[in-house]
């Protein structure tokens, strides 16, 4: 009896003692971690954490490593590597005669507050909005200058009348988005960065900006962000694996899949 008693006592010390390598993450990427090699007798604590606690903890030490998209105030105290670009693309059909929309006129389509194309491109139409189904948030779109977090002021309905909205379609992939927008003239598809390649639909110019791979890369593109790692000065040989990982081509194809764009590493693959 003793003896279990002391067994146990000395695996619950160890456990204790054990170091841990802990990384934040902002959004869902949590679930890209199922093919991480952790480490022995080392805890491994992989947790979804909203951004401003990260930039929190980041700042006090609490924290060494994160995935997010945002920047620390100090960037001089950690290493700071862009993994991705998330981000929404507009995508119309070809008789569509919009050229270009307004960062805050996205902002409201991409709600479901703009009824109509009638203030758009001039068609009483009611607008369709496709997009895929599903539990992921819509990527942070990028708050310009000229729009800033202010919408459109929209005209008071009146009392009992309910107030007009676009219809939204709910897909299963981007390619059903795709087909279906290909036959309705009065639709528009919320598209991944990854459709930036797509020609057989008219993809739609933001602030006259066009969704093309460099202005995702050079921040121009307002409907995009960047996401970083965010790691401490010195790491240790556990992290120096995690980040390894992270850095990875098997990483970057599970972003990709996901719909954000990598930015190429070099690193080697895990």
């Amino acid at each position: 009896m003793k003896k279990t008693l002391f067994l146990l006592l000395a695996l619950f010390a160890g456990t204790l003692a054990a170091a841990e390598l802990k990384l934040a993450c902002f959004n869902h990427f949590t679930s890209f971690f199922k093919d991480f090699r952790r480490p022995p007798d080392e805890i491994v604590s992989i947790r979804k954490m909203p951004g401003a606690e990260i930039m929190k903890q980041l700042a006090d030490g609490r924290l060494r490593m994160a995935i997010t998209d945002r920047l620390p105030e100090k960037t001089r105290n950690f290493d700071v590597t862009e993994l991705a670009v998330a981000g929404t693309i507009l995508a119309v059909h070809p008789e569509n005669p919009l050229k270009t929309i307004s960062c805050a006129d996205a902002r409201e389509l991409l709600d479901a507050k703009i009824p109509t194309w009638h203030s758009l491109n001039g068609s009483r139409a009611q607008v369709h909005i496709y997009k895929v189904a599903g539990n992921m948030p819509r990527p942070v779109i990028h708050r310009c200058d000229k729009c800033g977090a202010t919408p459109k002021k929209t005209k008071k309905s009146k009392a009992g009348k309910q107030e007009k909205r676009a219809m939204v379609l709910q897909t299963e992939n981007t390619s059903k988005s795709f087909v279906l927008l290909f036959v309705d003239p009065d639709g528009v598809a919320e598209l991944p960065l990854s459709s930036y390649h797509e020609n057989r639909v008219k993809l739609l110019p933001v602030d006259n900006v066009m969704p093309t791979l460099e202005n995702f890369r050079t921040g121009r593109y307002p409907l995009s962000r960047k996401i970083y790692l965010i790691t401490a000065k010195q790491l240790t040989d556990s992290e120096r694996g995690l980040v390894s990982y992270i850095k990875s081509r098997k990483f970057a194809a599970q972003l990709y899949a996901d719909g954000y764009l990598p930015i190429e590493q070099k690193a080697e693959t895990r």
